[in-house]
């Protein structure tokens, strides 16, 4: 199922998450290369190991076999933008939830939790069958999502989404200006990931409390208007 988000930027983007299926095969991939790798040092250390000594043996085996082997997923995906050799090859990658490019320390995050993810009874495969984007508990906890590439919508305006940019547009609360950057930004979220009517409430009364206004509508089409304005005001400027 696609999901639109909104960037800081105010920029919309569709993005489809990718099949339970498909991630399966894409690990699977990944196994068999991680097992073709293990197999070729196996082969190497068995012809010539004995003339290496045991100590240094045992340390070719932790850097070339042990540690890649260990922290496979981490270090392709950090410099591989987002994808080991599986998921390129199923052409598939990890994003934020946000839409924005993960930090090493998102990619860390969803590493360290592959122990509970498939070490302890595949739980991961559960989460990703109850969740509704197919996260594994590591992908929640990282704010992740992994997406298919041959479905992501890049970057696209919607007049919809961009009436402020129309000429005749005529803002509703030119109180935005007692907004930070900021403020701004977390409405944006907001709006893209809270679906609470109690949380957004709030939200909208705090925002209306800070502008000095009443809301008009209901708390998303207060915020969304606020939005509007705002990037109104700062198109002005540019």
């Amino acid at each position: 199922m696609d999901y639109d988000i909104i960037t800081p930027q105010f920029v919309t983007i569709t993005q489809t998450p990718a099949s339970i299926g498909t991630r399966i095969v894409a690990r699977i991939i990944d196994y068999a290369i991680i097992g073709l790798w293990v197999i070729s040092w196996m082969v190497f250390f068995f012809n010539y190991g004995s003339s290496l000594g045991s100590e240094t043996t045992a340390v070719a085996l932790l850097l070339f076999v042990y540690l890649p082997v260990l922290m496979y997923t981490f270090l392709w995906e950090t410099f591989m933008n987002g994808q080991t050799p599986g998921k390129r090859i199923m052409n598939i990658r990890v994003m934020r939830r946000d839409g924005e490019q993960p930090s090493v320390g998102n990619y860390f995050i969803r590493w360290i939790c592959e122990i509970v993810d498939i070490g302890f009874s595949c739980i991961g495969l559960l989460f990703m069958i109850c969740t509704r984007n197919t996260q594994r508990l590591g992908d929640i906890a990282a704010g992740t999502v992994v997406v298919r590439l041959d479905d992501y919508k890049n970057y696209y305006i919607s007049l919809s989404d961009f009436d402020y940019a129309r000429r005749d547009y005529k803002p509703q609360y030119p109180q935005v200006e007692n907004l930070t950057t900021g403020q701004v930004e977390a409405i944006g979220k907001a709006l893209n990931n809270v679906t609470d009517i109690t949380t957004m409430s709030r939200l909208s009364a705090k925002v209306a409390e800070r502008m000095g206004v009443s809301p008009k509508g209901s708390p998303w089409q207060f915020l969304t208007t606020v939005l509007h304005d705002y990037q109104y005001y700062a198109m002005q400027i540019i």
